[in-house]
Formats: structure tokens, sequence, C-alpha cells
């Protein structure tokens, strides 16, 4: 299928119709995750619960990425992506009717699995309905779009939530997505019929029950005690083990469901697992901040001034991107734009950990000038990256790289908002634990306290009870800030790599005796 096939107005369509796909399954993950206080709610569950239907999200969409080549190369290209957006639909309806914590929990992972198959199809039913002059323009437009999860949706979300509840969002995007991939298989020129190709059941199965079983032992592993519980500690074992046997596995396959031979060059590696460490930071910190600040022991927003905040991460971010897109591919001009751009996510999360949390009526401004600068480092982010991790690849290998950054990347988001969750419940517990031992019994300041409750009309019970919330939420925002001092101290270092592997291979080119440039 190529460009030259398709008609103008079939072209509009089926660019409209392929777009609107990509953002119906990447929006499953922001517009959701600012309704998230709201469905836990409605479950009656703890909200400790609220980051598994995320995690694992992301855990099935990273598998659905992996899975995708193999799957369009098997079963062909608009067969793939035509049941990628069935099951988005199947998903989000389940997640619309549940009746109970676990029916959604289900419809969570068939919408990441679906999202992940159908991202990078849409994209490349978008890029191939282009003549080739058109794809550079086509692929830095898509560049851009894909950063609209992180600010827009979570808006459309809350709307959405504020308007008709926070089932809404299910129920449109079910009937939406599934007509958008059934228009898409109609425009679209017919493709030749895939060959026949072996599936590789067994690394299936094992990656699948790998990526799931570590992901549920990070999911439970504060309501259950972590290491005091055995259903913790099997399953987190069992995925290790089950992980290492899919890598022994796949090493010997001809025909391998994941090339782990790409991992033997260093600079591959070393790209994927900064990109990954990256995302697992802002995410995290992203993802967390959204959820904690519609809490009632921390913020108390709703959920479309929680969203609002992070609105103007869509006035820099894309044009960014636009602009970095052009950047020339130099190895070190672009290693130059990668220590830049992490030492400025270190900046903000520098600057966001010294936040005044408490003052709620004027809080959106001050955090006005870090989210801009946030949206700058999100524009700027993956272009340099991800041509440090191709570099030096064959065109097709630097395809399936990106593709594998992407699931991996994916992968350490759902990672990071389980990672952060623990953080900020272990930095909570010590802060109150603190706060309590510290706070006067006798003196001035507890009697001046207590005169102005009493003041205020407040008894005995009265006044223990708002002391013990603003305890909480004295803690809930320390732990935050620690938090965010820690994704600092994080990307600093991630910054101090990635500058210093030039210097690494001068010395071992020196420790062997080679000539140094």
């Amino acid at each position: 299928m190529n460009g030259e096939g398709v008609s103008s107005r079939y072209q509009f369509f089926l660019s409209v119709a392929s777009v609107a796909g990509y953002f119906l399954a990447l929006f499953n993950a922001g517009a959701y995750n600012a309704v998230n206080p709201h469905a836990m709610g409605a479950f009656g569950v703890s909200p400790s619960h609220g980051p598994w239907t995320m995690a694992d999200f992301f855990a099935s969409q990273a598998l659905g990425l992996i899975l995708g080549p193999a799957l369009s190369r098997r079963f062909g290209f608009l067969r793939t992506f035509r049941w990628a957006t069935r099951t988005i639909a199947g998903g989000s309806l389940l997640c619309a009717a549940a009746p109970s914590f676990l029916p959604f929990l289900g419809g969570r992972i068939l919408q990441g699995i679906g999202s992940g198959l159908a991202v990078p199809l849409s994209q490349t039913l978008l890029l191939e309905s282009h003549p080739e002059e058109r794809r550079p323009l086509v692929a830095s437009f898509w560049s851009m779009a894909g950063l609209a999860p992180y600010s827009v949706s979570p808006l459309i979300g809350a709307w959405m939530e504020a308007q008709w509840g926070w089932r809404s969002w299910f129920l449109v995007n079910g009937p939406l997505v599934l007509f958008v991939g059934e228009l898409c298989a109609l425009l679209a020129p017919p493709r030749e019929l895939p060959g026949s190709r072996r599936w590789d059941w067994v690394g299936t199965i094992l990656l699948s029950a790998g990526i799931l079983s570590i992901q549920s032992a990070l999911n439970m592993g504060d309501d259950y005690d972590w290491y005091n519980s055995p259903l913790v500690l099997g399953l987190l074992v069992g995925g290790v083990g089950t992980l290492v046997y899919f890598v022994v596995w796949e090493l010997g396959e001809i025909q391998p469901l994941v090339d782990l031979r790409l991992f033997l060059r260093p600079g591959f590696s070393l790209g994927i697992l900064t990109l990954s460490i990256g995302f697992f930071f802002f995410f995290g910190l992203w993802t967390t901040l959204l959820v904690r600040l519609q809490l009632p022991t921390f913020g108390g927003f709703t959920s479309l001034l929680a969203a609002e905040i992070f609105l103007p991460l869509f006035v820099l971010s894309k044009p960014a991107a636009g602009l970095l897109s052009l950047l020339p591919p130099k190895a070190h001009h672009l290693r130059l734009f990668a220590c830049a751009n992490l030492l400025l996510f270190s900046l903000f999360c520098w600057l966001s950990s010294s936040h005044d949390f408490f003052q709620r009526r004027s809080w959106f401004f001050p955090v006005l000038g870090t989210q801009l600068l946030e949206g700058f480092c999100l524009g700027t982010l993956l272009r340099p990256m991800g041509g440090l991790m191709v570099s030096g690849l064959s065109l097709r290998k630097q395809l399936y790289a990106l593709e594998l950054s992407a699931a991996f990347r994916t992968l350490a988001c759902g990672l990071g908002i389980d990672g952060f969750g623990s953080i900020l419940y272990q930095r909570s517990a010590f802060a109150q634990a603190r706060l309590s031992e510290t706070f006067p019994s006798f003196g001035p300041i507890p009697e001046e306290i207590g005169r102005q409750l009493a003041d205020s009309g407040l008894g005995g019970e009265e006044s223990l009870a708002w002391l013990t919330r603003r305890l909480i939420l004295h803690a809930n925002i320390l732990s935050l800030e620690d938090a965010y001092r820690l994704a600092a101290w994080g990307f600093l270092l991630l910054a101090g790599v990635v500058a210093l592997v030039p210097v690494v291979r001068l010395g071992r080119q020196w420790l062997r005796g080679g000539d140094l440039p």
C-alpha cells in the first residue's frame, strides 16, 4: 500500500480516521487517570487499588506493542488493526458496565492490549496512505500528536466526568473506536496476504506471564506488606524466573518474538535504559500528582481543576517536538541535546519539590512556569535519546528498535505508577511519625493553637480531628516533595551517564593501547 494508490478524498478520510483511532487508543491512559478516584469510590475499594487499573493498562499495552509486529506479519496489517480496535471497544464497554472492581480491571487490561496493537498500526496506516515525499512531514506531526495524552486527555476525561459521570468516557470511547477501526478497513486499499509464519507460542506465554506476574506483585506490594506476603513473593519470583527463561528461549529461536540481540549493542542498551528510566520518573510523578490532587487528604480538587494544572504542557511540548524533529542526525549534537534535556528535567523536579502546596487558592499560578518547563522537556526528550539509541543500526533495525523502545518506555510508565505510589506511601508514614514525635505536647504553641480552635467553635474531639487532618495533609505534601527530589537526582545521574559515555569509550581505547583521536 502506498500513497499513490489512494485518491485525495480517500486519503483525507483515511488520515482523519487513523489519527482519530490513534487518539482514542492513546487517550485511554490520560483521560482515565483524571477520573480514577471516582471509579475506585464507586466500587467501594481503597484508593490504593487505583494504581492497579493504571499500571496493568500500561503493562498490557507494552505487551501489545511487542506482539504487534509479529501479529501483523502473520495475520495481515488491516486484520490485526481491526481486531485491535475491537479489543479496545470490548474493554471500554466492559469497563462501562462493570459492577465491581475485578471486571473493571479486566476491561482495562483488554484496553491496554488493544491500544498497544492499534497505536503503531494506526501510525503505519497514516504514513502508507501518503506519498513518499510527504511522509517526513506526517511523521513530524505524529511525534507532536503523541504528546497530547499528557496535556489534553486528562482535561477531556475530567470534563466528561463532570458532565455525565466517570463511566461516560468508556461509553463514548467504545463505539467510536469500533467505528474508526471499521472505517479504516473500508478506506484502506487492499494489501497482499501475509505469508505463513510460525508463531512463537512459548515465547508469547512466557512474556505475558512474566510481565503480568511482576506487575501484579508490584500492584499488591503495599497492600499485602511486600516480603511478608507469600503471594507477593511468589508472583515476583515466578515472574522474574519466567522472564529469565523467556530470554533463554528467545536466544535459541530462529524467528524470535523479540530480537534480544539488539541489546548486545551498548549504544542501544544504554539508550533504551535511559529512556525507560526517564519515563519511569516523568510518568510516575505525572500520574501521582494528577491523582493525589483529587484526594481529600491532599488537595481536594475536582477532577477538572486537577487536570487543568497540566494544560500548560501543551504550550511548549508540541512546538519543541516539531523543531527538534529537524535536528541533524549527528551523534555529538544528539548527545548534547539529550544531556541538556535531562538536566532541565532535573531542574523541573527540583523546583517542583519546593512548591508551597498549602496555598490552595493560588496554587495554580506558581506551578505554571514549571509546567511550561516540563512541557518543553517532554517535547525534546524522544528525538535526541531515540537518535542515540538507533545510531549505527540499519534502517530496518532502526524501525524495530524504535518500536521496541516504545514498548519498554510504556512498561516503565506502569512501573513508575507503582514505584512512586510505594515511595509516597512509605515516606508519608515516615513523615507522620516524625511530625507526631516533634510536635510539642505542652507550651505556648499548642496552647495558642487550642485557643484559636476553641474560638472557632471546635470542641475537644473536633479540634483533635482537625489537627489529625492537618497532620496527614502535611505528611502527604512532604512525601510528594521527597519524590520530586528523588526524581531530580535521578535525572541528574542519567545526564551524567549519557555525557560520560564518550569518555568511557576513550578510556577503553587507551587501556587497549589504541590511538586516541
